[in-house]
């Protein structure tokens, strides 16, 4: 009875720290993916303002100018970073596995109990009913005397009927249908109590998994988001220039004309300013976020670090300090130390169970 009390308790601590588990990992999977989700849509809002109006504006109004120096820029990707991530964002929304709920069954065990007590009783009352001579009809077991002389056979009566107690034997009796009833409830209830124990294990082990797989998803997705985050707000600066670059070629055509060679020195090198910055942003725009494998892309942590290069560049010529803000390498880095400590709490683990086989080896 003992071990079925402490496999039940077991079983129930363990659904309890499943609930609290999948509730924890729900929760912190939904906040990443709510981040991720907005990152990836501002930065595809950005990518899209720059290529399709900023740099289009730009193109159109270099075409107008003639003898202009070479610019070849490149192609612009039609690709969205959110079409890039639906597969992490699938990840991210896989069903949760379902907790198992415990077996009560205390109904059936209260049940077999009362009627095994039950027939205790009634074998025991036919035994002595047939030791004592009692003919089997219902009037000798609904007749006093007649109980009373079953319940003293039962008191000792079998042994020496000069002992024989009604007392003893109502005691005896009772204390048999107990234990009776006791051996069947613990039968039934041993019995729910370790497939209760080993559902709860197994429930565990799945949504720990589980968890284990969702951390790695919102992982991803945090770092994605913190890359995409300082993403947007240089291709912002960036666009905010090209703007600039814009307006300033469009002033130049109306005051000094399409011909490139009658441009003054001034011009000359806002335009070539223009063109190197335009031909820089472009291949920040035609980038992967994302690895076949889910992973973090190699492509946008180049173009985080290229995007914040550009804007100091392009803030140091125009006599500006770079804003305060995190830079591209402490987000990596921290990324790559939390990579780090993961992997080595992963060999510290491992680590003791190696220990003792090399022990019982």
């Amino acid at each position: 009875m003992f071990s079925t009390l402490k496999n039940q308790s077991k079983a129930t601590e363990l659904i309890q720290k499943a609930h609290e588990t999948i509730e924890e990992a729900t929760a912190r999977i939904d906040r990443a993916k709510e981040r991720f989700v907005e990152a990836v849509s501002r930065s595809d809002n950005i990518r899209e303002r720059i290529g399709k109006k900023s740099i289009v504006k730009f193109q159109n109004l270099l075409k107008r100018m003639r003898n202009e120096p070479p610019a070849e820029l490149p192609p612009l990707s039609d690709t969205l970073f959110i079409e890039q991530s639906e597969p992490l964002i699938e990840m991210a929304e896989t069903k949760t596995p379902a907790v198992a709920r415990l077996a009560k069954k205390k109904g059936w065990a209260l049940f077999l109990s009362f009627f095994t007590a039950v027939l205790t009783v009634g074998v025991a009352f036919l035994i002595a009913a047939l030791a004592t001579g009692k003919p089997l009809k219902i009037e000798t077991f609904t007749q006093k005397e007649s109980i009373e002389a079953m319940l003293r056979w039962i008191g000792g009566g079998a042994y020496d009927p000069s002992i024989g107690n009604t007392v003893y034997g109502a005691i005896g009796l009772g204390l048999a249908a107990l234990a009776a009833a006791l051996i069947v409830w613990s039968m039934v209830m041993s019995g729910t109590s370790k497939r209760n124990l080993k559902n709860a294990e197994a429930s565990l082990l799945a949504i720990e998994n589980y968890a284990d797989e969702t951390a790695d998803a919102a992982e991803t997705m945090e770092y994605l988001a913190s890359l995409l985050e300082k993403y947007y707000k240089d291709m912002e600066i960036c666009d905010s220039f090209i703007n600039e670059f814009n307006a300033s070629l469009e002033r130049i055509l109306l005051t000094e004309g399409e011909d490139y060679d009658k441009l003054s020195d001034a011009s000359k090198q806002a335009l070539s300013r223009a063109i190197d910055t335009v031909t820089s942003v472009i291949p920040l725009l035609n980038i992967t976020i994302l690895t076949t494998e889910n992973g973090v892309s190699g492509q946008l942590e180049n173009a985080v670090k290229e995007a914040e290069n550009c804007v100091r560049k392009l803030l140091k010529e125009s006599g500006v300090e770079m804003p305060a803000q995190e830079s591209s390498e402490v987000i990596v880095l921290g990324y790559a130390e939390k990579e780090e400590s993961q992997v080595s709490k992963e060999s510290s683990s491992e680590t003791p169970e190696a220990s003792d086989q090399a022990e019982k080896a």
